[in-house]
C-alpha cells in the first residue's frame, strides 16, 4: 500500500497535526495513548475473573459484593475461581483480546519502521503510515496462537474457535470472514480495536470508522459488533484529541457513527438486523443510568 502524500519535515508535520487539537489537549498525547492501552488491559484482567460466569449472583457468591483487585506487587488478589476457563491463566493475566490488541499495535509499528529514510529519520508523519490490514492482523494472530506473545515472552493461552477459524481463512484466502450466523455479538473485536483510536488520532474521523469496521468484520461480522467497534474506536480517537468534554459529545459521536455505518454497510441482511433502539438501550437509555442494560443472560451489545 503506497504512502499517502509527499514527505514533510518532522517540524512541519508536528505543527500541522497538533494544530488540529483543542489547545488544552496538545500535550501529554503519549500519556493518553498509554492510558488507553494500559487501561484496557487492566479492564480485561479484571473482566477475566467473571468472564462466562452465568449471573451476577454467581459472581457475588464467588468473589463477594465489591472485591478489591491487586495485581502488583505479587501476590495477586483475589485468586481466580478454579474453573476450566480460568485454569490455564496465571493470576493477574489478561485474556487473548489484549494480546490481539498488542498484535495490532505491533503490526502498525512494523509498518512505521518502513517510513524511515536511509539516515534512519522518520520521513513520513504518523498520519501517513498505512494502517494494519486484516490479513496482516490475521497472520500475526496465527503466530500468536502457535508461539504466544514473543514480544512479552508469554505463552499462547488460546482463543475462541470462531476467531481461530476465521483468521486462518483470512490469512490463507484474504477472505473477509465466514458466513454470518448472527447468533451472538461477542466482544472480542471491540477489545482489540481500541489501538486504532490512537493510530487515527490525526486522521479524519470517517477513516477511523472505516478502519474499525474493516478490522472487526473478518471475525465479528454481526452488525452489533461492527457498530460497537466503530463507536469505540471513534471514542478513543476523540478522547486523544480532547473532543469528549461533555456527555453530549458522546451522543453526537454515536449518532455520527450510526449514520456512517448505515451508509457504509452493503450487506442488506446486516442492515435489516441492525436495530437503533436496541443500541440505545445500551448507550443512551431513556431512564438514564438506571435504565442502562449492562448484563443479560445472552450475549448482545458489548
Amino acid at each position: 500500500m503506497p504512502l499517502k502524500g509527499a514527505p514533510r519535515t518532522r517540524a512541519d508535520a508536528s505543527a500541522e497535526m497538533l494544530g488540529q487539537l483543542h489547545a488544552a489537549y496538545r500535550f501529554n498525547l503519549e500519556d493518553r495513548a498509554m492510558g488507553a492501552m494500559i487501561g484496557s488491559a487492566l479492564g480485561d484482567a479484571v473482566g477475566l475473573y467473571t468472564e462466562f460466569l452465568l449471573s451476577v449472583e454467581e459472581v457475588i457468591d464467588i468473589y463477594g459484593d465489591f472485591p478489591a483487585f491487586k495485581f502488583h506487587p505479587p501476590p495477586v488478589d483475589p485468586e481466580f475461581t478454579g474453573d476450566e476457563h480460568r485454569g490455564n491463566h496465571p493470576e493477574g493475566n489478561w485474556s487473548d483480546e489484549t494480546d490481539h490488541a498488542i498484535v495490532m499495535t505491533l503490526s502498525f509499528l512494523s509498518r512505521a519502521r518502513t517510513c524511515r529514510d536511509l539516515a534512519g529519520q522518520i520521513s513520513y508523519s504518523v498520519d501517513q503510515i498505512p494502517l494494519p490490514p486484516p490479513r496482516s492482523i490475521a497472520r500475526r494472530i496465527l503466530i500468536w496462537l502457535n508461539n504466544g506473545n514473543m514480544a512479552l515472552g508469554t505463552y499462547p493461552i488460546g482463543s475462541g474457535s470462531h476467531t481461530r477459524a476465521t483468521v486462518w481463512a483470512t490469512d490463507r484466502t484474504n477472505a473477509k470472514g465466514l458466513v454470518p450466523a448472527y447468533t451472538s455479538a461477542p466482544n472480542g473485536a471491540l477489545m482489540r480495536t481500541h489501538p486504532l483510536g490512537i493510530m487515527t488520532t490525526f486522521r479524519p474521523e470517517l477513516e477511523a470508522f472505516e478502519a474499525a469496521a474493516n478490522l472487526c468484520k473478518p471475525t465479528h461480522f454481526d452488525p452489533r459488533c461492527v457498530i460497537s467497534c466503530v463507536i469505540g474506536t471513534g471514542l478513543v480517537r476523540a478522547c486523544m484529541r480532547g473532543e469528549i468534554r461533555h456527555e453530549q459529545h458522546i451522543d453526537a459521536l454515536v449518532n455520527r457513527a450510526v449514520a456512517w455505518y448505515i451508509g457504509w454497510e452493503t450487506d442488506a441482511d446486516a442492515l435489516t438486523r441492525f436495530n437503533r433502539a436496541t443500541l440505545d438501550a445500551h448507550v443512551a437509555p431513556v431512564n438514564g443510568f438506571d435504565g442502562l442494560h449492562i448484563h443479560g443472560g445472552s450475549e448482545g451489545y458489548t
